[in-house]
């Protein structure tokens, strides 16, 4: 993003820019800025480079591991069945083998996801197996990271410190509007209100643990959300962010959003209201990286694994028949790929006509690949495509706010 002067704005704007025109200083910091380039420069060749490096960058394995397929929750668009399946110690036994023989092929890194169902069900794997990742990453010379994805109804403060002492510095909490909201959408198995307990768990989060609000959106909340961020006030953190993701129904579901313009407006009018409040946004801080994978799913050092030792890529059933199943653990720890299921997952942005046509490709990098696997009928999966110039606007909000000696009003 660049501040110009009338001037050298109009300039910009002219069919056939007379760079000439600019003074020596200013046609340098263009020219390192990016927005001046050679003739022969070929952008496009740099972003499929970036691309494919970060791919098959094998700096850090990114392992997601779904404690149990079981859930306290019964949210009303969930698509998991929630079976009373939870990982046994057979199979913490095989994973363990797993990244074991993994981390020899050269990773420096190794990143954690705890997920379900709902993972704090299963709190005795999650102690077994980091104790036994956080030495092994130790023995290895490795550095470890965790997180984790949690309906937040469980994770206590006593919970936090414990998970924080495991190497857990992160948490995905979701949040669908108020209470009234929240409470018809986000249901507990015993029908009990889940919003006020969710709350104090997340406001009351451990010191040093980050935590990202997501809020589950769709034509029936669209309204609420605001409502969502008021309760927050005087809550908000550096350590607190916030993002919208569209309700997407299950491959067996008609649950659709109707009016997606009028959602797309609600959830720019949130991010725009929560960035007031004090809320990092997730959207603002994705563009402000340097990451040219847009999700962990592109990259082939990224695996699922089930309760009972399956590896998924990404799914939205975790039945036999998903399209994500790739795989599975062997009892000695290697990895049986289905090379032809594995090859539906490794998206190619550069061959989507449609993508190379679209201005918005180095942000979003052909979109959603589960989403261009199982829905065949809806190529562009970039949400935010119709009201990027509003994300630009609050992304220079942010700016503003570290170069607060530089401000400028018209821009």
């Amino acid at each position: 993003m660049a501040v110009l002067n009338d001037d050298d704005y109009q300039l910009f704007k002219a069919p056939s820019p007379d760079f000439s025109k600019l003074d020596n200083e200013t046609l340098k910091e263009f020219f390192e800025s990016g927005f001046i380039i050679d003739d022969d420069r070929d952008e496009l060749a740099e972003i499929k480079h970036l691309y494919w490096q970060a791919k098959f960058d094998a700096t850090t394995l990114h392992i997601t591991i779904m404690t149990t397929m079981d859930c306290n929750f019964r949210c009303i668009y969930c698509f998991e069945k929630h079976k009373e399946i939870y990982m046994s110690d057979h199979t913490i036994d095989i994973v363990q083998r797993m990244i074991d023989k993994k981390l020899d092929e050269g990773y420096s890194r190794l990143s954690v996801d705890w997920y379900g169902g709902e993972p704090l069900l299963n709190m005795n794997c999650i102690r077994h197996l980091s104790t036994y990742f956080i030495q092994l990453c130790k023995n290895k010379g490795i550095e470890y990271i965790a997180s984790i994805t949690t309906n937040g109804y469980s994770f206590t403060p006593d919970i936090q410190h414990e998970l924080f002492a495991l190497g857990v510095t992160h948490a995905q909490i979701t949040l669908d509007g108020s209470k009234k909201t929240h409470d018809k959408r986000r249901i507990l198995l015993s029908g009990d209100s889940s919003f006020d307990k969710i709350k104090h768990n997340i406001v009351n989060a451990c010191d040093g643990m980050t935590i990202s609000l997501r809020v589950n959106v769709d034509n029936e909340n669209q309204d609420d959300l605001l409502s969502l961020i008021q309760s927050f006030k005087g809550y908000c953190s550096e350590l607190l962010s916030i993002y919208a993701c569209i309700v997407t129904p299950a491959l067996d579901s008609n649950y659709v959003v109707k009016d997606r313009e009028s959602l797309m407006k609600s959830i720019v009018d949130m991010y725009a209201y929560a960035l007031k409040c004090g809320f990092q946004i997730n959207i603002i801080n994705n563009l402000l990286s340097s990451d040219y994978r847009t999700c962990v799913v592109d990259s082939n050092s990224h695996f699922i694994i089930t309760p009972s030792g399956e590896l998924v890529k990404c799914g939205e059933s975790y039945e036999p028949d998903d399209p994500g199943l790739v795989g599975k653990i062997l009892e000695d720890g290697q990895m049986q790929i289905d090379v032809g299921k594995m090859a539906k997952w490794t998206k190619d942005p550069f061959a989507y006509p449609e993508c190379l046509d679209c201005v918005h490709l180095p942000t979003c990098m052909g979109g959603c690949v589960m989403k261009r696997v199982t829905r065949t009928d809806n190529f562009c999966t970039w949400e935010y495509k119709e009201h990027f110039t509003d994300i630009l606007e609050l992304l220079y909000d942010v700016i503003s706010r570290y170069n607060e000696g530089n401000l400028h009003e018209n821009v």
